[in-house]
Protein backbone atom coordinates (compact mmCIF):
# COMPACT_ATOMS: atom_id res chain seq x y z
CA UNK A 1 0.00 0.00 0.00
CA UNK A 2 2.85 2.41 0.78
CA UNK A 3 4.13 1.85 -2.74
CA UNK A 4 0.89 3.19 -4.23
CA UNK A 5 1.29 6.48 -2.40
CA UNK A 6 4.86 6.89 -3.70
CA UNK A 7 3.57 6.82 -7.27
CA UNK A 8 2.34 9.94 -8.99
CA UNK A 9 -1.02 9.00 -10.44
CA UNK A 10 -2.17 10.77 -13.60
CA UNK A 11 -5.19 13.00 -13.13
CA UNK A 12 -7.40 10.85 -15.38
CA UNK A 13 -6.84 7.94 -12.97
CA UNK A 14 -6.91 10.02 -9.80
CA UNK A 15 -10.08 12.05 -10.46
CA UNK A 16 -12.53 9.09 -10.65
CA UNK A 17 -11.03 7.64 -7.49
CA UNK A 18 -11.44 10.93 -5.67
CA UNK A 19 -15.02 11.44 -6.72
CA UNK A 20 -15.86 7.84 -5.82
CA UNK A 21 -14.83 8.71 -2.23
CA UNK A 22 -17.21 11.66 -2.10
CA UNK A 23 -20.57 11.50 -0.37
CA UNK A 24 -23.65 11.72 -2.65
CA UNK A 25 -24.20 15.34 -1.53
CA UNK A 26 -20.61 16.25 -2.37
CA UNK A 27 -20.78 14.46 -5.71
CA UNK A 28 -23.95 16.34 -6.66
CA UNK A 29 -22.36 19.62 -5.66
CA UNK A 30 -19.19 18.76 -7.62
CA UNK A 31 -21.24 18.15 -10.78
CA UNK A 32 -22.41 21.77 -10.74
CA UNK A 33 -18.86 23.12 -10.66
CA UNK A 34 -17.31 24.80 -13.69
CA UNK A 35 -15.72 22.33 -16.11
CA UNK A 36 -12.75 24.25 -17.50
CA UNK A 37 -9.48 24.25 -15.62
CA UNK A 38 -9.27 28.07 -15.21
CA UNK A 39 -12.86 28.24 -13.92
CA UNK A 40 -12.30 25.30 -11.57
CA UNK A 41 -9.12 26.91 -10.23
CA UNK A 42 -10.99 30.17 -9.57
CA UNK A 43 -13.87 28.29 -7.90
CA UNK A 44 -11.59 26.27 -5.60
CA UNK A 45 -9.46 29.32 -4.70
CA UNK A 46 -12.61 31.23 -3.76
CA UNK A 47 -14.34 28.53 -1.74
CA UNK A 48 -12.04 25.55 -1.21
CA UNK A 49 -12.54 22.02 -2.51
CA UNK A 50 -15.98 20.39 -2.36
CA UNK A 51 -14.64 17.00 -1.31
CA UNK A 52 -13.19 16.40 2.14
CA UNK A 53 -9.57 15.24 1.95
CA UNK A 54 -9.30 11.46 2.32
CA UNK A 55 -5.97 9.96 1.24
CA UNK A 56 -3.18 11.40 3.29
CA UNK A 57 -0.05 13.44 3.33
CA UNK A 58 2.23 11.24 1.22
CA UNK A 59 -0.07 11.20 -1.79
CA UNK A 60 -0.66 14.95 -1.55
CA UNK A 61 3.08 15.60 -1.23
CA UNK A 62 3.81 13.50 -4.30
CA UNK A 63 1.21 15.37 -6.32
CA UNK A 64 2.54 18.74 -5.06
CA UNK A 65 6.07 17.87 -6.16
CA UNK A 66 4.81 16.88 -9.59
CA UNK A 67 2.90 20.18 -9.77
CA UNK A 68 6.05 22.20 -9.05
CA UNK A 69 7.95 20.22 -11.72
CA UNK A 70 5.26 21.21 -14.22
CA UNK A 71 5.57 24.87 -13.16
CA UNK A 72 9.33 24.67 -13.80
CA UNK A 73 8.59 23.21 -17.24
CA UNK A 74 6.14 26.06 -17.95
CA UNK A 75 3.18 23.67 -18.10
CA UNK A 76 0.86 25.80 -15.98
CA UNK A 77 -2.42 24.09 -16.83
CA UNK A 78 -1.10 20.62 -15.92
CA UNK A 79 0.42 22.10 -12.73
CA UNK A 80 -2.95 23.63 -11.84
CA UNK A 81 -4.63 20.23 -12.26
CA UNK A 82 -2.07 18.65 -9.94
CA UNK A 83 -2.41 21.35 -7.27
CA UNK A 84 -6.20 20.95 -7.41
CA UNK A 85 -5.71 17.21 -6.90
CA UNK A 86 -3.45 17.84 -3.91
CA UNK A 87 -6.26 19.81 -2.26
CA UNK A 88 -8.61 16.87 -2.77
CA UNK A 89 -6.45 13.92 -1.72
CA UNK A 90 -4.66 14.96 1.44
CA UNK A 91 -5.10 17.11 4.48
CA UNK A 92 -5.68 20.63 3.30
CA UNK A 93 -2.44 21.97 1.89
CA UNK A 94 -2.30 25.76 2.12
CA UNK A 95 0.76 25.66 -0.14
CA UNK A 96 -1.46 24.18 -2.87
CA UNK A 97 -3.15 27.60 -3.15
CA UNK A 98 0.32 29.11 -3.59
CA UNK A 99 0.97 26.56 -6.32
CA UNK A 100 -2.37 27.39 -7.94
CA UNK A 101 -1.43 31.08 -7.96
CA UNK A 102 1.88 30.39 -9.68
CA UNK A 103 0.34 27.83 -12.06
CA UNK A 104 -2.47 30.25 -12.94
CA UNK A 105 0.11 32.87 -13.84
CA UNK A 106 2.26 30.47 -15.86
CA UNK A 107 -0.80 29.09 -17.69
CA UNK A 108 -2.00 32.59 -18.55
CA UNK A 109 -5.28 32.30 -16.67
CA UNK A 110 -7.02 35.59 -15.91
CA UNK A 111 -5.43 38.02 -13.49
CA UNK A 112 -8.53 37.62 -11.30
CA UNK A 113 -7.96 33.87 -11.03
CA UNK A 114 -4.26 34.30 -10.26
CA UNK A 115 -4.93 36.94 -7.60
CA UNK A 116 -7.74 34.93 -6.00
CA UNK A 117 -5.42 31.93 -5.59
CA UNK A 118 -2.54 34.00 -4.24
CA UNK A 119 -4.89 35.86 -1.89
CA UNK A 120 -6.15 32.56 -0.46
CA UNK A 121 -2.54 31.41 -0.03
CA UNK A 122 -1.68 34.68 1.76
CA UNK A 123 -4.66 34.24 4.11
CA UNK A 124 -3.48 30.73 4.96
CA UNK A 125 0.29 31.44 5.01
CA UNK A 126 0.58 35.11 6.04
CA UNK A 127 4.17 34.90 7.30
CA UNK A 128 5.92 33.29 4.32
CA UNK A 129 8.15 35.82 2.58
CA UNK A 130 8.73 33.69 -0.53
CA UNK A 131 4.98 33.49 -1.14
CA UNK A 132 4.82 37.28 -1.39
CA UNK A 133 7.90 37.21 -3.62
CA UNK A 134 6.23 34.85 -6.10
CA UNK A 135 3.04 36.89 -5.96
CA UNK A 136 5.00 40.09 -6.55
CA UNK A 137 6.78 38.59 -9.56
CA UNK A 138 3.47 37.49 -11.09
CA UNK A 139 2.06 40.99 -10.58
CA UNK A 140 5.21 42.53 -12.09
CA UNK A 141 5.00 40.30 -15.14
CA UNK A 142 1.35 41.31 -15.59
CA UNK A 143 2.19 45.02 -15.23
CA UNK A 144 0.25 45.40 -11.97
CA UNK A 145 3.13 47.55 -10.76
CA UNK A 146 1.66 49.32 -7.73
CA UNK A 147 0.31 46.04 -6.37
CA UNK A 148 3.68 44.42 -7.07
CA UNK A 149 5.44 47.10 -4.98
CA UNK A 150 3.15 46.60 -1.97
CA UNK A 151 3.36 42.79 -2.25
CA UNK A 152 7.15 42.80 -2.52
CA UNK A 153 7.38 45.27 0.38
CA UNK A 154 5.48 42.74 2.48
CA UNK A 155 7.99 40.05 1.45
CA UNK A 156 10.83 42.34 2.56
CA UNK A 157 9.09 43.18 5.85
CA UNK A 158 9.01 39.47 6.61
CA UNK A 159 12.59 38.87 5.43
CA UNK A 160 14.78 41.86 4.61
CA UNK A 161 17.39 39.45 3.19
CA UNK A 162 15.03 38.03 0.56
CA UNK A 163 17.30 38.29 -2.46
CA UNK A 164 14.64 37.72 -5.13
CA UNK A 165 12.26 40.24 -3.55
CA UNK A 166 14.98 42.89 -3.94
CA UNK A 167 15.63 41.82 -7.56
CA UNK A 168 11.93 41.99 -8.49
CA UNK A 169 11.50 45.26 -6.58
CA UNK A 170 14.38 46.73 -8.61
CA UNK A 171 12.66 45.67 -11.84
CA UNK A 172 9.34 47.16 -10.70
CA UNK A 173 10.98 50.49 -9.94
CA UNK A 174 12.73 50.48 -13.33
CA UNK A 175 9.32 50.09 -14.98
CA UNK A 176 7.91 52.85 -12.76
CA UNK A 177 10.82 55.12 -13.72
CA UNK A 178 12.18 55.46 -10.16
CA UNK A 179 15.87 54.90 -10.84
CA UNK A 180 16.99 55.75 -7.30
CA UNK A 181 14.84 53.05 -5.67
CA UNK A 182 15.66 50.61 -8.47
CA UNK A 183 19.37 51.14 -7.85
CA UNK A 184 18.97 50.72 -4.08
CA UNK A 185 17.26 47.34 -4.46
CA UNK A 186 19.70 46.19 -7.12
CA UNK A 187 22.69 47.07 -4.92
CA UNK A 188 21.06 45.36 -1.92
CA UNK A 189 20.48 42.24 -4.02
CA UNK A 190 24.11 42.26 -5.17
CA UNK A 191 25.34 42.55 -1.56
CA UNK A 192 23.09 39.69 -0.50
CA UNK A 193 24.34 37.57 -3.37
CA UNK A 194 27.95 38.26 -2.38
CA UNK A 195 27.26 37.34 1.24
CA UNK A 196 25.77 34.02 0.07
CA UNK A 197 29.00 33.18 -1.78
CA UNK A 198 31.06 33.51 1.41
Amino acid sequence: MYRIFKLTLPLFILAPLLFACATPEQSAKQETNPQTIPETVLYVCESGPDVNPRWGRRAAQSVMLEGWKNVENKNGEKAAQLFLSALLIGPERPDAYWGLGVASHVAGFTTETMKTCFDMAVRKLPDVSNLYTDYGLALLERDQLNEAVSTLQKALELDSNNLLAHVWMSKVYVKLGDDEKAQYHLETAEKLEESLKK
